[in-house]
């Protein structure tokens, strides 16, 4: 994977709170989620927290821009969130 620094994402991803109207789930990033033991509180408590922002995933190339964030849930366990961006809503992938 090869990264790339957004200063306009990483602001924007800054300012939210992780307050559920900030997120965009449907029930095919929910799916893929809960195959891993990630549920929306996790990603939403990731955001609200103190977390790393890694930058824009360049490589592989994607259809839609990805953004890559390193954290932690409500119970302290380690995240890698792949997101992207739907109007000022985060979808976590």
């Amino acid at each position: 994977m090869k990264l790339a620094a957004d200063p306009a994402t990483e602001t924007w991803l800054l300012g939210l709170t992780g307050a559920d109207h900030e997120f965009d789930w449907d029930s095919g990033n929910l799916t893929k989620n809960r195959k891993h033991g990630v549920e929306p509180r996790d990603v939403e408590a990731l955001i609200g927290g103190d977390f790393y922002f890694a930058g824009r995933i360049v490589e592989p190339v994607h259809s839609e821009p990805r953004w890559l964030a390193l954290g932690e849930d409500a119970t302290g366990r380690r995240l890698s969130l792949v997101f992207t961006r739907r109007g000022t809503r985060l979808r976590g992938d």
